[in-house]
């Protein structure tokens, strides 16, 4: 075996070992999608399938971390996200499966797309309180467990706990506290 086999090996075996690893990562200029810059919004890594996702304005890359190739683009259906100034980002997390999920910061919608197949879906949550209120969720995290997803809520910081199934999203208690990235 040459050198550079070696190498690709004992990388392809690291990047098998390493599981799932988030970072997030905030566009430089977050003041307006209107000419908005190719900076990613969020960025996630996901090293047990070697993708790289990358949150834009109304989609979301996904690229090979090995090459830095560009794997696939997928749209977000009717996306909504706020770039005013002092608006938390939206945000996105991985799923035990590998699944990215997308929240919008403006409205309860939230995305989730499969990492084999790259097929979307839509989520519109329907929040027990604050109904009459425009928000979206951000700060987005799993339980310990990872059966329930947490986020706050993008106009206050609210603790909210999502149920993707159900569609619905109940607000915790004001002295609940979620940690933030």
């Amino acid at each position: 075996m040459t050198k550079c086999q070696l190498r690709l090996s004992a990388l392809f075996i690291a990047l098998a070992l390493a599981g799932c690893v988030e970072t997030s990562k905030k566009a430089d200029d977050f003041a307006s999608p209107v000419g908005a810059k190719a900076t990613a919004l969020r960025t996630t890594t996901d090293l047990a399938r070697g993708m790289r996702w990358e949150l834009g304005w109304g989609s979301v890359a996904a690229y090979d971390v090995a090459t830095g190739r560009l794997i696939r683009t997928v749209e977000l259906p009717g996306v909504t996200l706020s770039g005013a100034t002092g608006s938390p980002p939206p945000d996105m997390v991985l799923d035990r499966t590998g699944a990215l999920i997308v929240s919008s910061n403006i409205t309860t919608r939230i995305w989730r797309i499969s990492p084999a197949r790259f097929e979307t879906e839509v989520y519109d949550i329907e929040p027990d309180r604050d109904a009459d209120k425009d928000f979206g969720f951000t700060s987005l995290a799993w339980s310990a467990n990872g059966r329930e997803l947490y986020g706050t809520s993008s106009m206050g910081g609210t603790p909210w706990r999502i149920d993707l199934n159900a569609g619905k999203a109940v607000r915790l208690g004001t002295g609940a506290r979620l940690a933030t990235k």
